[in-house]
């Protein structure tokens, strides 16, 4: 019922309820800088939000590329850092059905899982190395170069956009 927005040229994360057409900003407020943890999510900075996705527990999780960061606002508007040193300009995000977080590590050619249960971050895809090779046996064995993009397919399979190899990978 929502959509989630990232505006980044006013640096604030929007929701748009497609029930009614109503527009609000739910993190962010238009100041360039790190937010503090705890913070009310609308009034706190952020570097530079790339990509947001909600879980079904109602958080909503903003992914920031300068900010080499993966952020969540929880359910009571408060925003906190989850993952703030290892990533490398990520770009992209999605939810898992386990409720973890996949990240697509761009700068790092890597896809990670963040797993909001234990607090970690680990790499399930990807060997850190830019390159085409490795495919067809262990996804952490395979090299990847600059992924933009993660989902998952109906059937529950990862789907990678491996942008500079020109090619779709699929993760089962």
């Amino acid at each position: 019922s929502r959509l989630y927005l990232t505006d980044l040229d006013n640096r604030r994360v929007r929701a748009l309820d497609l029930r009614t057409g109503l527009l609000t900003t739910v993190a962010g407020n238009g100041e360039r800088g790190v937010p503090d943890d705890g913070a009310p999510a609308r009034t706190s900075p952020l570097v530079d939000p790339r990509a947001a996705v909600a879980d079904v527990r109602g958080n909503l999780y903003i992914l920031e590329r300068d900010g080499h960061a993966l952020r969540v606002v929880d359910a009571q508007g408060r925003i906190r850092t989850v993952a703030g040193t290892g990533l490398n300009a990520p770009k992209h995000l999605c939810c898992d059905r386990d409720g973890s977080v996949v990240v697509a590590d761009t700068n790092n050619h890597a896809i990670l899982r963040y797993r909001p249960d234990t607090g970690r971050l680990t790499r399930i895809a990807g060997t850190g190395v830019a390159g085409d090779a490795g495919l067809g046996g262990d996804p952490r064995d395979a090299q990847l170069h600059y992924p933009h993009g993660v989902c998952f397919s109906p059937s529950g399979n990862l789907i990678v956009a491996d942008s500079y190899n020109h090619r779709v990978l699929e993760i089962v």
